[in-house]
């Protein structure tokens, strides 16, 4: 049975991995933690997946223009045959 140990400054609860699986939860996971009548609730984060319109939201749309710079002749491995 699990119990609760003293981890440094702190507290922790080992779980045995095939219980952490049959949860579903992840190492490294982002959880919430409540508490509610001598009772902790965790519960994975809920994340929105990101689409290609929220990645782009802050885009500019105007073309940035760059020099070329030139590294000179390939060398060795770099030359494309």
């Amino acid at each position: 049975m699990p119990q609760i140990t003293k981890w440094g400054n702190s507290q922790g609860v080992r779980l045995e991995k095939s219980k952490l699986e049959k949860s579903g939860f992840d190492i490294e996971e982002e959880v919430t933690i409540e508490y509610q009548d001598n009772t902790i609730i965790i519960r994975k984060v809920k994340t929105m997946p990101i689409s290609i319109y929220d990645l782009f939201q802050s885009y500019d749309k105007v073309p940035h223009k760059t020099e070329l710079i030139d590294f000179g002749d390939p060398v060795g491995n770099e030359e494309w045959k």
